[in-house]
């Protein structure tokens, strides 16, 4: 494996921990906003939750260009997408030999003229 394919797992944490963060704080806010306090407090919860709200896009960008650009694909990745399916069967193959089973009490003289 290439050297600029791989990322140091702990600062991976570290971002993903931080995302999370702005995440939460931006969801708190939000709460706030559609909270009875926000009559009071409504210039200052916007204000709050506008900056993590950027603050957190910014992070999510950053971790997509980062972190997606990394060409690591294993058979276990492929595995986990469902990429293993097993191919399908063909027709043909298993066809069985088809008869038409005849019971011995039916009257063959009074059925239809059979079509093919």
């Amino acid at each position: 494996m290439d050297d600029e394919n791989r990322f140091s797992i702990v600062l991976l944490e570290k971002d993903i921990l931080e995302y999370r963060e702005f995440k939460n704080k931006y969801n708190i806010y939000e709460k706030k906003m559609k909270s009875w306090l926000s009559l009071i407090y409504k210039s200052s919860y916007e204000e709050k939750r506008n900056i993590y709200y950027n603050k957190y896009l910014k992070k999510m960008r950053y971790l997509e260009r980062k972190y997606r650009c990394n060409n690591i694909y294993t058979k276990y990745h492929s595995n986990l997408e469902g990429n293993n399916i097993l191919p399908a069967y063909s027709e043909n193959s298993n066809a069985l030999p088809l008869a038409v089973i005849v019971p011995e009490t039916y009257d063959t003289a009074s059925a239809p003229p059979f079509q093919d």
